[in-house]
């Protein structure tokens, strides 16, 4: 098996579970604004079913990479099915889920792993791509931005809170804004949770032997939803910069280098509040891991 691309498959799910469900350390605060966002959202999800387009922006050090993928989401009986797929540069990625197992195939590979085994990674190759010369630069920014777009991967997407509600304790502040027969709710938050978060998932990401990227410096983080003219939220956008620390070790001039990504992620809902049904490839011939 080839398991360098694996590295993208099951590696940091978990912390972006905090990172964009559960950022904590903010403070209360009651408004009307919630309580519309909260019933847009409910309007959103009210067949139990959801299904999105998004798209994914990266860009920094003189190097952009967008990603583009669709999911469909639909809770059972206590169970979420979930369908992905995902264009990361030259690459198509499916995943899907019956709830019991979650399975992959990224074009190499066909696997299978439990739900519940999350934190199960399979033996993987040293991943040099990160250090390769590209058109005469050191550090390979492309190659990184591949592997950090693996981080909107569907593993055990009903943890992510990609696409969850906000819980109101974890807000800072919220305010609504008119434009025209839609509503934006605009959110803040703590930018050192979001940030120790952020750190911790990356570092997971792209880990190369004992040479570890590190993140600093968040600014202009956003996360605003728009709610349309029926009342249900038709897209959930976040954003922001980071400083990105590339150790001198990936560098051949052997002095650490510094940049600054940006990241845009972009979840537009199909149809929002109706209902979903998922149609999954034969799971014949996936590999358990």
């Amino acid at each position: 098996m080839k398991q360098n691309k694996m590295k993208q498959k099951m590696i940091g799910v978990a912390a972006i579970v905090v990172l964009l469900g559960s950022l904590s350390g903010c403070g209360n605060k009651t408004s009307d604004a919630y309580s519309g966002y909260e019933a847009a959202y409910k309007a959103m999800t009210k067949s139990g079913g959801l299904e999105t387009n998004f798209t994914l922006e990266l860009e920094g050090d003189g190097t952009s990479f967008d990603s583009i993928g669709n999911m469909k989401l639909v809770n059972e009986s206590n169970t979420t099915k979930l369908y992905y797929e995902m264009e990361v540069g030259d690459d198509t990625i499916i995943q899907f889920s019956d709830g019991e197992y979650v399975y992959t195939d990224d074009g190499e590979n066909k696997t299978k792993l439990a739900i519940g085994n999350g934190t199960k990674q399979p033996e993987r190759k040293e991943d040099n791509r990160l250090a390769e010369k590209e058109d005469g630069s050191e550090f390979n920014t492309e190659a990184f931005f591949q592997e950090f777009s693996g981080m909107l991967e569907a593993g055990k997407i009903k943890e992510m809170g990609i696409l969850d509600q906000i819980p109101k304790k974890y807000v800072k502040e919220v305010t609504a804004t008119d434009q025209g027969e839609e509503t934006k709710y605009e959110f803040s938050f703590s930018d050192q949770m979001v940030e120790m978060f952020l750190n911790i998932m990356i570092q997971d990401q792209v880990k190369n032997g004992e040479n570890t990227l590190t993140f600093g410096n968040l600014e202009n983080f956003v996360y605003d939803a728009t709610e349309n003219k029926d009342g249900a939220i038709r897209e959930i956008h976040y954003a922001g910069n980071i400083d990105v620390t590339v150790p001198a070790a990936l560098m051949n001039s052997g002095e650490e280098k510094v940049f600054e990504l940006s990241i845009d992620l972009k979840l537009e809902v199909v149809n929002p509040g109706e209902s979903i049904e998922l149609e999954f490839p034969d799971t014949n011939g996936y590999e358990e891991i």
